[in-house]
């Protein structure tokens, strides 16, 4: 299983990385840690890009070890993006798509948008 550093998780997933920061308190003042990252990296954080076709494999690679030993995996959903954002590219049926084939995985996703959800 791949690690995470964040204790409460066992992987993440972001469908895209970036975000328009509209609604975060945290990018109007600096502080958006992913935001923070990816300028570090020499990324444009406002820039919205969505993640490669192998990043997009990982849930049923975890599915696939998460059965094999049947336990639960907890996948962190969003680490580098905002899942509702207003730039988001389309993905959202893939990813509903890949959750109803991962039993084994119990998805935690961050937005601060969630009336958006569709």
């Amino acid at each position: 299983m791949r690690d995470s550093d964040i204790a409460w998780t066992h992987a993440t997933f972001n469908p895209q990385r970036g975000c328009s920061g509209e609604r975060c308190q945290l990018t109007k003042l600096g502080l958006c840690y992913a935001e923070n990252m990816e300028r570090a990296r020499g990324r444009d954080f406002k820039q919205v890009i969505l993640t490669s076709p192998g990043n997009w494999k990982e849930p049923t690679r975890l599915e696939i070890e998460a059965a094999s030993i049947q336990k639960a995996y907890r996948v962190f959903v969003g680490s580098l993006m905002d899942f509702n954002d207003r730039q988001n590219r389309g993905w959202y049926e893939d990813f509903w798509s890949i959750v109803k084939m991962t039993p084994h995985l119990v998805y935690m996703i961050l937005t601060k948008i969630p009336e958006l959800y569709p």
